[in-house]
This record gives C-alpha cells, sequence and structure tokens, in this order.
C-alpha cells in the first residue's frame, strides 16, 4: 500500500524537480546574465512556493481523513479552504513582484556596481513578472495536487506531471539548442506549463472521481462461518 500511493507520488516530484533542473541547465547555455537571472527569480519565488507546501501537506491530510469518515464533502470544503488561502497569499506575493521588484532584487544584487551585474538585475525584474504571472496557478496545482494525492489519486498526478513536463522541456531545447532563441521565449514555455499544470489537476478535481476513492478500504463485519448467529439468545419459557 505504500508503494502504490507513495511511490508515484515520490516520482512525479522528482521528476517535476528534474523537470526544472534541465529548464536551468538550457537557460545555462544563453549565457551567465541569464542563468544568474533565472536562479535569482526562481529563488526569490520561494517566498511564495514554500508556504504553500506546508498548506498542500494540511489540505491532503484532512482529504484524506475526511474521505476515511465517508465524508467528501467536509474534504471538498477542506480543499476550497486552502484554495482561498492561497489565492489571498499567492495575489498578495504576484502583487509586489510586480509594484516593488527591486526589493526582492536587491538583496542578491547589493552594492554591486559591475555593468553584468545591472544587467542580471534588471533582467530579474522582468522574470519577475512571468513569476507574478504563473503564481495563482502555482498555489492551484499545489493545493489541488494534495487533494488528489489526500483521495489516493497519485497515478493520475504523476503521469500528468510527467506529460506536461515534456512539454517544457522539449520546446525549450529546440528554442535553446537548434533556433537560437532567447530567454523570453523559454520563460514563457515554463509559464505556460505551469498554467497548464494547475488547470488539469483542477479540471481532474472538478469531475468529482477523487470523491470515491480511498486510500484504506472500510472493513465489513461478518460473523465467522458456522458462528450461530445469536450464540447468547436465551428462550423465556
Amino acid at each position: 500500500r505504500i508503494l502504490r500511493f507513495g511511490f508515484p507520488s515520490g516520482l512525479q516530484f522528482c521528476l517535476d524537480m528534474a523537470g526544472f533542473t534541465i529548464f536551468v541547465l538550457l537557460i545555462g547555455r544563453l549565457g551567465t546574465v541569464s542563468l544568474a537571472a533565472t536562479n535569482i527569480a526562481f529563488n526569490i519565488n520561494t517566498l511564495a512556493f514554500m508556504p504553500m507546501l506546508g498548506s498542500g501537506v494540511a489540505v491532503s491530510v484532512l482529504v484524506g481523513q475526511y474521505l476515511g469518515m465517508n465524508r467528501p464533502d467536509l474534504a471538498n470544503k477542506s480543499t476550497a479552504t486552502g484554495l482561498k488561502i492561497t489565492v489571498v497569499y499567492m495575489g498578495v506575493i504576484a502583487a509586489l513582484y510586480v509594484l516593488i521588484p527591486h526589493v526582492f532584487v536587491d538583496a542578491f544584487t547589493h552594492r554591486s556596481q559591475t555593468g553584468e551585474m545591472a544587467a542580471i538585475g534588471a533582467l530579474t525584474v522582468v522574470l519577475l513578472r512571468f513569476v507574478a504571472l504563473y503564481s495563482l496557478f502555482d498555489g492551484l496545482s499545489i493545493i489541488i495536487a494534495s487533494a488528489l494525492k489526500g483521495a489516493g489519486d497519485t497515478r493520475f498526478v504523476m503521469l500528468a506531471n510527467v506529460a506536461l513536463s515534456a512539454l517544457m522541456v522539449i520546446p525549450t531545447y529546440i528554442i535553446v539548442m537548434h533556433l537560437k532563441g532567447g530567454i523570453i521565449p523559454c520563460w514563457s514555455i515554463a509559464t505556460g506549463y505551469i498554467m497548464a499544470l494547475g488547470t488539469t489537476f483542477f479540471l481532474r478535481f472538478r469531475a468529482g472521481k477523487w470523491m470515491s476513492m480511498r486510500v484504506i478500504e472500510p472493513h465489513v463485519a461478518a460473523l465467522p462461518p458456522g458462528c450461530p448467529e445469536c450464540p447468547d439468545a436465551r428462550i423465556e419459557p
């Protein structure tokens, strides 16, 4: 049972990280400025990403617990609450990325007067707009995927992540290695990947199949074969 539900979940997380690692490696082919700006943008994005992982764990636990109680209505309510928290938090962070990006970027470029570092800072400001654009979908992906995992739908989450990761890595490879494109098309593809991932998980959740799933099947009480139905019954005279 641990392998059945845990292996797809672990593999999904591994492949997701591998997809972004390959993406960064390909961006490195574009030069130092593009690579440094991408790494800084991803590091800044952890401010939004990591707290949502905690919310996702909570949603996963509650969904599994309520489905075990045969209360899919409460499981759905827990997911909706997690989404509301995510929308508020991600909305604020996305607004900050757009309105005051230099507050985040200056932490990495402070006291650096080189022309290359100035170029890195300017490009990071542009990339943070992409981060702001996909932040809500990123939160949606985390919360809904966690709900599906809590219900036991880990195989679908893994397969969706594998398919969509390929749609990010392969076009990026073609742009960088064959078309000699720039960083903006690559980041556009990565943004599209995250938006597609969140949308796919949301549609799966709305379909409702997860409501009938159980990680632990209920045990049906039954009398042993040959056992009298009422062993302690007494016949009154």
